[in-house]
């Protein structure tokens, strides 16, 4: 499927291959510290190969990762990442996503979440959620936007869990 963003960019959604891998590798190394320690909570740098292959060889079922990837200079890139993974809950996905920071507030990552619940409906999943840094402001304005209702604690210093029901 395609994504228009609110300026006009078209950007093509789809689920990730393994041959997304150094695309998807350039999208991390491109992240400054706080945007890599808002998505892992810790400032990862080593998105060698090894660290890769849970990202880019999934079963499709259990974990989905979808990527939106543009043309530029004649060239594709992945600017978006938008996934949901398997827990210790059998009907429950945690949700995580990371978006380049030239690609921010266009609608891109609350059009992967959307996307990905209908996916998660479809695959009879009930409840999405998540943790989130609550110094995570761009986050946590999508996920209180969602338009899903949100159940929100407090479980440590900073870091906020959420969770939603999909069926609804």
């Amino acid at each position: 499927t395609h994504f228009t963003t609110k300026s006009g960019e078209k950007i093509k959604i789809r689920p990730v291959k393994p041959t997304d891998e150094r695309m998807i590798q350039e999208l991390h190394y491109s992240l400054d510290e706080r945007d890599r320690y808002f998505r892992f909570f810790s400032p990862v740098q080593d998105f060698r190969h090894k660290k890769m292959q849970p990202m880019v060889n999934i079963d499709y079922t259990n974990d989905m990762i979808l990527v939106g990837e543009v043309e530029e200079n004649g060239k594709k890139k992945i600017v978006a990442i938008g996934g949901f993974f398997a827990t210790t809950r059998p009907s429950f996905r945690e949700l995580a996503f990371v978006v380049h920071e030239e690609w921010r507030g266009k609608g891109i990552t609350k059009f992967l979440l959307n996307y990905l619940v209908k996916i998660g409906r479809e695959l009879n999943y009930k409840k999405f959620g998540g943790s989130i840094l609550l110094e995570n402001k761009a986050m946590l304005h999508i996920i209180d936007n969602s338009g899903y209702k949100l159940t929100l604690k407090q479980i440590e210093s900073g870091v906020f869990e959420f969770a939603f029901d999909i069926t609804k």
